[in-house]
């Protein structure tokens, strides 16, 4: 399977929560008529093709998933969103379309001379044609937050030309090991004392490399840390305390869910068979 066709979307997720789980500030979507309850269907936000939220850094811009290529493991899309709006509005279109199409624009021009973190959320369904100008509407038949971030690679601020980039070669990620302590409000401190197993780091790098981005148990993307980092723990499938190895064949790359249930879980024997084969089963590739 190709990267691309991994990239498909094959669930239909709330634009509000997708755009909240790529780091932007919605609170201000209750602020109409239907109020919190009905946040999610604000026609002030829930229909553009892009969010911008600069106290964040971050910009997120809908893409539609047939427009993006594949070329030796990159996955790129090349647009102009300024051209489009300039298009629609000289055929006296849809001006609500122009305006989206110019927000986009706006918003691509800001990532790049801001440096902004870029998410991506991609779209699938009735958009046979390419020509913005020439469709009416968009039926999105499914669409989810792409895991990992893409960036501005150029923007040509004479024409709006843009090549946009998923930056999966450039993200880097981390775990429970590289974050700092968990903010929390003022406590008592006590001294303790112990002995703690000394994890290998170039063990638990490769094995966030071999993950993808993804849970190795549940498939589901980790999220960005505020740094831009990509977060999943790492996890000894057999632990060190049982003589299991500290080796990729025995460390796995999971969400924070899934590495508490393997500790704790009902399902904790379950989860250390399944991971013991996807290890097995990557290590014929690693």
């Amino acid at each position: 399977m190709t990267l691309k066709a991994d990239l498909r979307p094959t669930r239909h997720d709330r634009v509000i929560d997708l755009v909240a789980a790529a780091g932007v500030d919605v609170s201000d979507w209750a602020n109409f008529a239907g109020g919190a309850a009905k946040a999610a269907a604000n026609p002030k936000y829930c229909y553009e093709w892009a969010f911008v939220d600069p106290k964040a850094g971050v910009v997120v811009l809908n893409l539609w998933h047939h427009n993006i290529l594949e070329a030796r493991g990159r996955v790129t899309l090349t647009t102009n969103l300024r051209k489009v709006s300039e298009t629609i509005k000289a055929q006296r279109g849809n001006a609500m379309r122009a305006r989206r199409a110019a927000s986009f624009d706006n918003a691509v021009r800001n990532a790049h001379e801001g440096k902004m973190l870029v998410r991506a959320i991609l779209n699938e369904g009735d958009r046979d044609r390419d020509d913005d100008s020439a469709i009416k509407t968009d039926v999105v038949r499914f669409r989810a937050l792409d895991p990992l971030a893409w960036c501005v690679k150029s923007y040509d601020v004479r024409t709006g030309d843009t090549i946009l980039v998923r930056d999966d070669l450039k993200l880097s990620t981390k775990d429970q090991f590289e974050v700092g302590p968990l903010a929390d409000s003022p406590a008592d401190r006590i001294a303790v004392s112990g002995f703690a197993y000394v994890r290998d780091a170039a063990v638990r790098a490769a094995v966030r490399r071999r993950a993808n981005g993804r849970c190795e148990y549940c498939g589901e993307p980790g999220f960005l840390l505020t740094d831009g980092n990509l977060f999943l723990e790492t996890h000894h499938i057999v632990p060190l305390s049982e003589n299991g190895g500290d080796t990729v064949a025995n460390v796995a790359a999971v969400c924070a869910n899934h590495h508490r249930e393997a500790h704790y879980g009902l399902s904790a024997r379950a989860i250390r068979k399944r991971l013991l084969a996807v290890a097995a089963k990557a290590g014929a590739r690693w």
